[in-house]
């Protein structure tokens, strides 16, 4: 099997290439093709869909059933390292030329360019435009790994104060360490560069990684941000929300329902929140995956009003995140998430309504991750839940030391003490 570095060098051996995949990656891959005037003869999958029979206007043929020929180079444009090495032994007893995407430099180039120009155009959005933000951006499976989610990397630089920080040359956990497993490309990266950034207390991290790894503890990531919108600008909102009750319905993962809950019940409950307490307004802040699939609808139906931190691929996430939680007097959730230890971080009382659910979260995991993986990560979850879910299980608009305890045990160490400019409005 010959492999390739770039397209141009494969298209003068080829002159031609199929592209394996029909996913995001591969969509990505035909946009910057044509672009680029480099021709697709059509597309392989190993397994079509029903109807899939044309993919941009060109055929998609099934593996098993293409006849050749196999002289064309063939694009392998599909996420998973797994996927990707099933799909190679299968292509390895014939005659075929490979390239991975990742290795061509000119077209990570062009497309880590589009996200750029498409993220810097989002910024202008207003946290109420939950559509735009939602929106899908076509580039995460060449960005390809957690440390892009949620402009976490900004906040890894800001830490250690290293503009130059290589991106490819450190692991990054992307979320809080009760749940969140490092993502098999980050863990790869920091075994091999011997460097973890986590979001996370010491105890919750040290079994996770082999003891060659030097993991730096940062504070909740979200303390790294500046708010995306201005004093000015937070406080003009404010002034109309009034007193406001902020809603985190737990999200989904990778398009799919990740916690199955009563939503009908849910808003009975945040209901009664807002009539006992004197709320004037309800925000509902949705992961852009549910917002994908109308799980905001519901809420809309009562007459909140829906904002979004953004895609995950937004790097101003975190910063418009932070402007949301500055316009709440009070955060309720149904859930852990990492919501909770970023609202305690930024000084807003939580209150977890503990509702039945189904989790789905070990499906997901076993067809991204494998099977041991994901029963070893839903058994450590568990424990970890009912630890933090606790203190916060009674109504209080005062945050107290257990809760900030418990925050600091898996979301870091962080100066509870250090001045945030709250938005407030005169009564």
């Amino acid at each position: 099997m010959e492999r390739y570095y770039s397209l141009n060098e494969m298209m003068r051996g080829t002159g031609c290439v199929l592209c394996y995949g029909c996913g995001n990656a591969a969509d990505v891959f035909v946009k910057y093709c044509k672009s680029s005037g480099i021709d697709i003869a059509g597309f392989l999958v190993t397994q079509k869909a029903e109807k899939q029979d044309t993919f941009h206007g060109k055929k998609v043929w099934q593996l098993d059933e293409y006849m050749g020929p196999f002289t064309f180079g063939i694009v392998i444009a599909v996420v998973f390292p797994q996927y990707v090495k099933e799909i190679i032994e299968s292509l390895s007893s014939k005659e075929v030329k490979v390239l991975w995407l990742y290795d061509d430099k000119a077209y990570i180039h062009a497309i880590r360019s589009r996200l750029h120009k498409a993220i810097l155009k989002r910024k202008k959005y207003s946290i109420f435009d939950f559509k735009k933000l939602a929106a899908p951006l076509y580039y995460e499976d060449v960005a390809g790994s957690g440390y892009l989610f949620y402009g976490i990397y900004k906040a890894v630089k800001k830490y250690t104060q290293r503009s130059q920080l290589k991106i490819k040359q450190c692991g990054i956990s992307h979320g809080a360490s009760n749940n969140t497993m490092i993502i098999g490309s980050d863990k790869y990266l920091a075994e091999k560069y011997h460097t973890l950034y986590v979001c996370g207390g010491r105890n919750v991290w040290e079994t996770r990684v082999s003891d060659t790894v030097n993991v730096h503890y940062l504070s909740p990531y979200i303390y790294y941000a500046r708010s995306l919108l201005s004093y000015g600008r937070l406080r003009k909102i404010k002034r109309k929300l009034r007193k406001t009750l902020l809603v985190f319905p737990l999200h989904s993962v990778n398009n799919r329902e990740y916690m199955i809950y009563d939503v009908n019940a849910f808003i009975g409950q945040i209901e009664d929140v807002q009539k006992a307490h004197g709320y004037d307004s309800v925000l509902v802040c949705m992961y852009w995956c549910d917002i994908l699939m109308h799980r905001n609808e519901p809420y809309q139906k009562k007459g909140w009003k829906i904002v979004t931190a953004g895609h995950r691929l937004d790097t101003n996430f975190l910063r418009r995140l932070r402007s949301i939680f500055s316009l709440a007097d009070m955060v309720v959730t149904n859930g852990v998430g990492t919501h909770v230890g970023y609202a305690i971080c930024m000084k807003k009382p939580v209150y977890i309504l503990d509702l039945p659910s189904r989790d789905t979260v070990f499906e997901v995991n076993k067809n991204n991750y494998g099977e041991a993986f994901a029963r070893e990560l839903v058994l450590e979850s568990r424990i970890s839940e009912q630890e933090i879910k606790q203190p916060f299980l009674q109504y209080s608009e005062n945050i107290t030391q257990e809760q900030i305890s418990v925050v600091k045990k898996y979301w870091g160490e962080w100066n509870e003490h250090r001045y945030l400019r709250q938005i407030s409005i005169r009564r």
